[in-house]
Formats: C-alpha cells, sequence, structure tokens
C-alpha cells in the first residue's frame, strides 16, 4: 500500500506515522478537532472529521480544509500551475483589498481574502510553498515582510516599511501563542466576533453544519471581514465539543460564551496557565471584544 489512513487526533500514533514516513509511504490523518503539532506535522494530509463526512456526502473537494501535505523529495509544483495561481480570482480580490487599504495590513488578514475566494490554495499556495512567496509573485507593487509578527503586505507604490509598526504588537503575540498551543485560527478579535454574530443569524435560516458554514463564511466575506470556511467550521465544531446545540433563536452572547469558554478549556488542558490580564485578553480577542 502507498497511502494510509488514520481516523484518531490521539498523539500516540504519531510513532506509526513516523514508521510510515520512514517507509516512504503517505500518511492522511482524521481528526475531530484540536490535534499535537508534532503529529499534524509527521502526516501528509490532516483532514478535519467534518470535511471528511462533507466528503463522503458529496461536497466538492475544493471547499474542503485540507491542511498542508508534508513535502517530499522530488516534488516540484509544475510552472503551470504557478502561473494560473497568479492570475487567479484570488489574486485579483488580494490586489483590490490591498490597493484600496489605508496602510499596510497583517498577513493573516490577506491570506482570509485570499482563500475563500480560492479554498485550492491552503495546500501549497498555488505551488509557490506558503503564503509570503505567493503574495510577492502578484507583483503589481505588493510587498510582504515577515517581520515585524504577525507579518504584513502593504502598496509600494503608497507605502514602505517605514509605515510598518516599529515595535511588535504584544497583542498579536499573545495571541499567536493561544493559536499554537490549541490549534483555533489565527484570526483577529475582528473576525471571531463576525464569525459568531454571523452565526446567531445565519442559525434562523438553517441547523445543517454544512450549509451553515457556508452561510456565514459568504456572509462575513460580504461584510468585508473574509473568513475561511474551515474557521468558521472549527468555531462550529467548538461550540458543539462545548455542549451547544445549534438551534435558532441562539444570541450571540450566549454562541460567544460557550466559544471562549471552550478556547480557555483548551489552554487549560494545554497546560498553559493564564493569569487575570491574559485570561481577559483570550476573551476580548475570541470574541467577547
Amino acid at each position: 500500500m502507498e497511502e494510509f489512513f488514520i481516523a484518531s487526533d490521539d498523539a500516540d500514533f504519531t510513532s506509526l506515522v513516523q514508521r510510515f514516513r520512514a517507509a516512504d509511504r503517505r500518511t492522511t490523518v482524521i481528526v475531530a478537532g484540536p490535534v499535537a503539532a508534532a503529529y499534524r506535522q509527521m502526516a501528509d494530509t490532516v483532514i478535519q472529521s467534518h470535511d471528511f463526512l462533507a466528503l463522503l456526502s458529496g461536497v466538492a473537494s475544493s471547499a474542503l480544509a485540507v491542511e498542508p501535505a508534508r513535502p517530499r523529495a522530488g516534488d516540484t509544483a509544475k510552472p503551470a500551475a504557478k502561473k494560473a495561481s497568479l492570475a487567479s480570482s484570488a489574486a485579483v480580490a488580494v490586489r483590490e483589498m490591498v490597493k484600496a487599504a489605508e496602510g499596510p495590513i497583517k498577513s493573516a488578514v490577506v491570506a482570509q481574502r485570499a482563500l475563500p475566494v480560492d479554498p485550492t490554495l491552503s495546500s501549497d499556495w498555488g505551488g509557490q510553498g506558503k503564503f509570503g512567496t505567493w503574495i510577492t509573485r502578484i507583483d503589481d507593487g505588493i510587498q510582504f515582510a515577515p517581520i515585524p509578527s504577525p507579518g504584513w503586505v502593504w502598496d509600494a507604490k503608497r507605502f514602505s516599511q517605514g509605515d510598518l509598526p516599529t515595535v511588535e504588537d504584544p497583542d498579536a503575540s499573545f495571541q499567536n501563542q493561544i493559536a499554537r498551543v490549541t490549534d483555533i485560527p489565527a484570526l483577529s478579535a475582528v473576525q471571531y466576533r463576525q464569525i459568531l454574530v454571523t452565526l446567531a443569524d445565519k442559525l434562523a435560516e438553517t441547523t445543517n453544519r454544512s450549509e451553515l458554514a457556508k452561510l456565514v463564511r459568504d456572509e462575513c466575506l460580504a461584510s468585508d471581514v473574509p473568513v475561511a470556511r474551515s474557521s468558521v467550521n472549527y468555531v462550529i465544531q467548538g461550540l458543539i465539543y462545548a455542549k451547544v446545540t445549534l438551534a435558532s433563536g441562539l444570541s450571540s452572547a450566549e454562541l460567544t460564551r460557550a466559544w471562549v469558554g471552550h478556547v480557555e478549556g483548551m489552554c487549560r488542558v494545554s497546560g498553559l496557565q493564564l493569569d487575570k490580564g491574559e485570561a481577559a485578553k483570550l476573551r476580548a480577542w475570541a470574541g467577547e471584544g
């Protein structure tokens, strides 16, 4: 067999995946929530269970949130694929966003603008490997810098690196730490708030999880607060873990309390001890702000 599938988020399987890797076999891991970084990085592909079920139900693969495959020796991107990605609708959307911005934009915000337009970019950014390479190849005066954290994109015809923050944003550093430890999406506070408010609104239309995620993603995009469908699915899954029954009539405040409680619980399980100030910053970032 050339590829193995493991349906478990138990990190004890890391050693098994490592053996498959040593034997030059591909592995796809299907998980139902956060997964240990070492386990995720050792596998070729990681798929959330709700996306896998959507695939079995006939949802187009381009809508699925599949984490990037681990690169292998000899794997190369085809030039034609690279060229096509740079002229894609996602590139056009990003170009329009950056050109209209009133200053440099955080790279995560720009990436979240591109992914809903072209979800296939989540695999390897159109053959470029990573976001930074992809965004700079759009050209047209668009520049990218990974430092200061969390990375910035700007229109070089109107701005320069001198317009970037001179000191790393302590809130961004804290948020990145939480995202690394808990595996939650590294979105902005505005994006989390938009997801939760829109989710409460769209529950009046449907409680079907797949349809709900799409409706929320589309409404966020229309509200100029773009988020990837995978991020919406992650929040929905977190609410389900928090024992929330998705139903019409739930307020955004109720959803926010449940989601924030879920994130706080993941921090505790991960061994991350937060003081009162950090706990307040976490709540403000994850939806209460």
